[in-house]
């Protein structure tokens, strides 16, 4: 991966080169090492001046746009990298000016005799938008890790001080997010009955990095008894809802075609865990729920997780501490289907991809209540703190609550909006940020009823989720 000599300027194919690597090392066991092969690619793009405008040709070239979708693509592995280990970034967005790739297919780059064309046919969307448009969203992660997960002293020099900046900020945030989602073109808003399966993964993954950037935003505001939130947001609300519908949202393509994206794994893992806390909040605070219910988008998140598991460790990994933990809470456990002959394997060899019921790999064991999860580094470390964090929830009152959407465009209805409703359980999916705060968390209780958030603070001793994508700021490679 490293060129022969750092004094030659860097060629178009090691800035590929280090984004691939990193995209390989995902799926080793060491997923971590790939947070520095971007960090290499980025510095790379640097010494060229990749990364600035000025060096670009005027009319763009065939050779200008692949420098700008190398470029772009490490910027948002980057991000995206930073936001589960819980490190910086390698650049921020006041280091380049670089424009997004132009929105027009390959097939629609044209050669001609005296210059090149990028002519999308007119009504036929580009594939190139759901890139671009991911990238805007990746912007506002990008602001969120500078303020509301940056050191105490970057704090300072930025002038982030003061009772009021955490509000100020957590609505800013917020109101980007929903300036975002109105932007979302036609062909990507949230349709599960959306015919064209590329773009309806391309709107799924959308929107679940979407509703995961909601709970990164909320989760540090979740009061405790010993550290009031100073915010008026109902966080804790926020992030269980937005969990819910994150898992809904994948579960959808999941249904259609038996295919998880592998990028999703981070979001199926955190929505999960936000549930479970919910689900144990409730428990211990003595409401009336249904167990086997509430856990049902808990195994949806597990079931696409153990699709990954035969080809990437960490899925594997994560579904393990989701087990091990629904374990130590007494919570249902997912069933596996009886197995079937195999004869009937072979029929279906060749064939989709079988469901999860009857495809245990053999890293690990799916769903039998008397197998216990194998022993990983991580998932017995994750075991050891999720009441330090559940210590840290309380409920939260919606009065005074409001968004910073024009009051002149109200919420569209999921219909007029283009947000249909998932076709398995007409599950109705909240977009805004002031929607997510507003769904009870519980079935037939209000959100500022105090037994919601207090069955957060009690209750026998499960783990904080130290090293994960939970906790930003925490996974360090040891000296």
């Amino acid at each position: 991966m490293v060129r022969r000599s750092l004094l030659s300027p860097p060629r178009l194919y090691d800035l590929q080169l280090c984004f691939l690597t990193a995209v390989y090392l995902q799926g080793t066991s060491a997923p971590q090492a790939c947070w520095t092969a971007i960090g290499v690619g980025i510095r790379l793009a640097q010494d060229v001046g990749a990364h600035r405008r000025k060096v670009y040709s005027k009319a763009p070239t065939v050779e200008d746009e692949l420098w700008k979708r190398a470029f772009w693509c490490l910027v948002s592995m980057d991000r995206m990298m930073s936001i589960t280990l819980g490190r910086p970034c390698a650049i921020q967005d006041e280091d380049f000016d670089l424009e997004l790739p132009v929105e027009c297919d390959d097939e629609y780059w044209l050669v001609t005799e005296t210059d090149l064309k990028f002519q999308q046919p007119p009504g036929k969307p580009s594939r190139i938008t759901f890139f671009n448009c991911f990238q805007r969203l990746n912007q506002i992660l990008a602001f969120a890790l500078r303020t509301i997960y940056s050191i105490n002293k970057s704090k300072a020099l930025l002038g982030f001080v003061g009772q009021q900046w955490e509000q100020h900020i957590v609505a800013e945030l917020d109101s980007a997010l929903n300036k975002w989602i109105d932007s979302v073109p036609d062909h990507l808003r949230w349709d599960p009955n959306r015919e064209d399966l590329l773009f309806l993964n391309q709107s799924a993954f959308l929107y679940s990095q979407y509703y995961q950037l909601q709970i990164a935003v909320h989760r540090p505001f979740i009061p405790s008894p010993r550290k009031p939130s100073p915010l008026s947001f109902p966080s804790l609300a926020i992030c269980t809802n937005a969990a819910r519908s994150c898992t809904h949202v994948l579960d959808v393509p999941y249904q259609r075609s038996k295919m998880v994206l592998v990028y999703n794994q981070v979001a199926l893992f955190t929505s999960a865990i936000v549930l479970l806390l919910n689900i144990w909040g409730g428990k211990r605070s003595g409401l009336t729920t249904d167990p086997a219910r509430e856990m049902a988008d808990v195994h949806k998140c597990m079931r696409m997780l153990k699709h990954l598991e035969p080809r990437w460790h960490t899925a594997g990994r994560l579904w393990d501490v989701l087990y091990e933990l629904a374990s130590v809470g007494d919570l249902p456990l997912p069933q596996p289907s009886p197995a079937p002959s195999q004869k009937r394997e072979r029929e279906e060899e060749g064939s989709s991809p079988p469901s999860i019921a009857h495809t245990p790999s053999s890293t690990g064991s799916y769903g039998s209540p008397e197998a216990m999860p194998r022993s990983i580094a991580g998932s017995r470390r994750a075991t050891h703190a999720i009441q330090a964090h559940a210590h840290a929830q309380a409920s939260q009152h919606s009065h005074g609550y409001s968004t910073h959407r024009s009051m002149h465009s109200p919420a569209p209805s999921a219909s007029s909006h283009g947000h249909g409703h998932n076709h398995n359980n007409n599950f109705a999916l909240p977009i805004y940020t002031e929607e997510l705060g507003r769904i009870p968390i519980h079935p037939g209780i209000n959100n500022s009823d105090p037994l919601v958030a207090s069955g957060w603070h009690t209750g026998p001793q499960v783990p904080s989720m130290q090293g994960s994508a939970f906790t930003p700021h925490t996974t360090y490679t040891r000296r």
